[in-house]
């Protein structure tokens, strides 16, 4: 019942698939780029639904069908963001994003995403800076085990992760970080 219900929600909309979403505004740096802002999104669902993406106050968001475990491909026209959301419906069914390094990520809320792995926002490409990102929303992510936030240098202070119960990596070089705090009787 519950996967026919994320399968019918992201189908048609439903208030329950727009309440667990994904969320992170993106940006065009103007100068100084070594990784070309991409804001293409490649998804792999954990379950049967319809990838359901809304870029910016698009009337209409991008749905794909799709199976679970494999990955699908959602691109815009759009190639330019001054700190455009983009929402991805059904957070708890997401198994999988690509590197989101080129969309030069600000505010942010990873938060219900429970299913997924790793979650790349920061590169080691030399040069790259994403000065956008000053936070980051985690939350009960029980499944992610890597995290990467490297040359995000505006990301500052502490960081709860407390929730990420089976995470192994954080990859934080070129941040200011100052702390993080790590989930309870883990190894």
């Amino acid at each position: 019942e519950r996967d026919q219900e994320a399968y019918i929600g992201t189908k048609y909309i439903g208030t329950n698939v727009t309440a667990d979403q994904i969320m992170f505004r993106c940006n065009t740096p103007q100068s100084g780029v070594v990784v070309t802002p991409d804001y293409t999104l490649n998804i792999i669902p954990y379950s049967d639904m319809y990838l359901t993406v809304r870029y910016g106050n698009s009337p209409t968001p991008q749905q794909i069908r799709a199976k679970a475990g494999q990955e699908y491909e959602i691109t815009t026209s759009l190639t330019e963001m001054d700190d455009t959301a983009i929402l991805i419906y059904c957070a708890s069914r997401i198994q999988a994003l690509n590197d989101l390094s080129a969309c030069y990520i600000h505010d942010n809320d990873f938060s219900k995403a429970s299913k997924l792995k790793t979650l790349i926002i920061g590169s080691t490409v030399e040069g790259y800076e994403n000065t956008f990102l000053e936070s980051l929303n985690m939350g009960n992510n029980t499944l992610l085990e890597t995290l990467d936030v490297r040359n995000c240098p505006n990301l500052a202070g502490s960081i709860n992760l407390s929730a990420c119960i089976n995470l192994e990596n954080l990859y934080a070089e070129g941040t200011a970080i100052s702390s993080a705090t790590f989930a309870r009787n883990t190894s």
